[in-house]
């Protein structure tokens, strides 16, 4: 009994003790129903007036606690059951109740990029995104601040998403480029997607500037542009990543250096995935080079040292690139 006392001092004290007070009345004259029965026994007559009154009392009040006992809890939601959304745009669905106030609620069996904010049922991203269908969403209320006090039953919101549902593809992604310094290059893409589309070109994970759109050129390359170049295409539904890499051959440079008495030095810089082959003649502006030898996979190094033969007749040197591997 003194717990039960102690139960309705608690409830007296709730911020809504005052629109409770009838609940507790009643439950105060439930909890003395045995006292009652107690008196019946032994003060008042089996079939005198003051009984019957007292019994058909007691009686009341038990039919009264048990249909408040069924019930549960004093809060129940009672939103339009049925809601629509469509793909792109905003949405938002607000849990409404009846009885008590709700101070928390919660859901499940969310669509994806659905969120609960409070009371309030509302796309995570900037706006719907999810597939086209229909989706039963579980809703609950409670009386108190934390998800707890009384709880309403799961209340069923059925969803119907539609709408297109169309994240960018890139149909065809950019392809790696190698070339050669002081030429030009390019980065080409095609997308499919629903429109508007917004294309970003990054290098290295650094923005570019430029105007955007699938293709990127480079008008002149130089080897520090060397490097992974991303394309991100997006548009209300999502997004699409590709990327492809740009490598650049430096130039050969050839540099000879007399080495008295009978050999020159010839020094050029060199990739080592390129395939090169050293030329000389006897006069400047002579068409007829005359091969001398072909240089693949030596080391790695920024400068590489060939002995050259020399005779009385003075000769020019070049160096081409016949092929390139990677």
């Amino acid at each position: 009994m003194s717990i039960r006392l102690r139960t309705i001092a608690r409830l007296l004290s709730h911020r809504r003790g005052v629109a409770a007070l009838p609940a507790l009345v009643l439950s105060l004259a439930l909890q003395c129903a045995p006292l009652c029965r107690q008196f019946l026994a032994t003060c008042a007559g089996p079939g005198s007036p003051l009984s019957i009154v007292l019994r058909w009392t007691a009686g009341a009040v038990a039919v009264l606690g048990s249909c408040h006992a069924v019930s549960g809890a004093t809060t129940y939601i009672n939103s339009a059951p049925t809601k629509s959304a469509v793909n792109g745009t905003k949405f938002n669905y607000t849990i409404t109740t009846a009885g008590y106030a709700a101070y928390s609620w919660g859901a499940t069996n969310l669509p994806p990029n659905f969120m609960l904010v409070n009371n309030h049922l509302t796309n995570s991203t900037p706006n719907v995104l999810a597939p086209p269908g229909v989706y039963s969403v579980y809703l609950r209320a409670f009386e108190g601040l934390y998800q707890d006090g009384g709880a309403t039953p799961w209340f069923t919101l059925t969803l119907t998403i539609t709408g297109t549902y169309n994240a960018p593809v890139i149909t065809v992604p950019p392809q790696n480029v190698i070339t050669l310094e002081d030429t030009s290059a390019q980065f080409a893409a095609s997308v499919t997607g629903v429109t508007p589309l917004t294309f970003k070109w990054f290098k290295d994970g650094t923005p570019l500037g430029g105007s955007p759109s699938t293709n990127y050129n480079i008008p002149v390359v130089t080897p520090d542009l060397g490097g992974v170049y991303t394309l991100i295409v997006t548009n209300a539904y999502g997004a699409a990543t590709n990327g492809a890499g740009l490598t650049v051959i430096r130039k050969p440079q050839l540099t000879v250096v007399p080495n008295p008495p009978s050999q020159v030095m010839l020094q050029f810089n060199y990739d080592p995935n390129g395939v090169y082959s050293l030329e000389y003649c006897d006069k400047p502006g002579a068409t007829n080079w005359q091969f001398w030898q072909d240089i693949t996979g030596v080391p790695y190094s920024t400068i590489m040292q060939i002995p050259a033969p020399l005779n009385t007749t003075s000769r020019y040197y070049r160096v081409r690139m016949l092929d390139y591997y990677n």
